[in-house]
């Protein structure tokens, strides 16, 4: 017997594609830290503000702890948005000259990367809510259920339309010419591994994203940057912290 297809998890999975796929264009323009971490602060407040306002006509949940609870989310985004004042160096062609890192202002590009960025945590924190919507309404879906296991082929297959479409898309606009790098995808595989729950999920990940980024990918030097970005570990695990103890 064949899962269902519920149309709004469809929908759900939908919205992480369009997320996923302005993420592309967000990490080559600010470097896989920053990008990271800064659509990841509107991943934390789209799931926050719709879970504990009841936005999207979903039921307002009030945690226990209110204050601490606001608290620890106003601490995290403060400690996301430091974020966008860390330049990315790139990395210039060997030449004879002494210096091959340039650390750029920031330009045009930058500011709509860090527009894109923020959009792209709206869809990723979005993602969900349309399965919430049916659980807290069975008088409108009877159906429907309080787990959320029956949902995760929809969701998928929502994501695997909307991938599916996009990539026809972009290979009719590279007419039939793609470029695909084979070497990222057993990568990309494994980095979903670390995801856990809101809203720790939502910034751990990109505190590891930055670990790779300077030391590995060294997209980000000068001694400015490293204090930004010490200076956001701490505010996030902070955050993290009172999240932790208000549940």
């Amino acid at each position: 017997m064949s899962p269902p297809i519920r149309i709004y998890a469809v929908f759900g999975g939908m919205l992480w594609t369009i997320a996923n796929s302005l993420s592309q264009y967000v990490i080559s323009g600010l470097g896989l830290a920053v990008g990271l971490v800064l659509w990841n602060t509107t991943n934390c407040l789209t799931g926050w503000l719709s879970g504990r306002f009841g936005l999207f006509g979903l039921k307002a949940v009030v945690p226990t702890h209110d204050q601490l609870n606001i608290a620890g989310l106003v601490i995290l985004l403060i400690g996301g948005l430091l974020f966008a004042f860390v330049r990315r160096t790139r990395r210039l062609p060997d030449t004879p000259t002494e210096h091959s890192d340039v650390e750029n202002p920031f330009s045009a590009s930058d500011k709509s990367c860090i527009v894109l960025a923020l959009l792209s945590g709206f869809f990723y924190g979005a993602t969900t809510i349309p399965v919430i919507y049916m659980e807290d309404h069975p008088e409108e879906y009877p159906s429907s259920s309080r787990s959320g296991i029956p949902y995760i082929f929809s969701h998928y297959f929502g994501i695997f339309i909307g991938s599916s479409i996009i990539f026809v898309g972009y290979a009719l606009f590279r007419k039939n010419k793609p470029i695909v790098n084979p070497a990222v995808i057993l990568p990309s595989m494994l980095g979903g591994m670390i995801w856990v729950t809101y809203p720790v999920m939502t910034t751990l990940p990109g505190c590891i994203a930055s670990l790779w980024s300077v030391f590995y990918f060294k997209e980000i030097n000068s001694k400015r940057n490293y204090v930004i970005i010490c200076f956001a570990f701490v505010i996030i695990a902070s955050g993290a912290v009172l999240f932790s103890c208000q549940k």
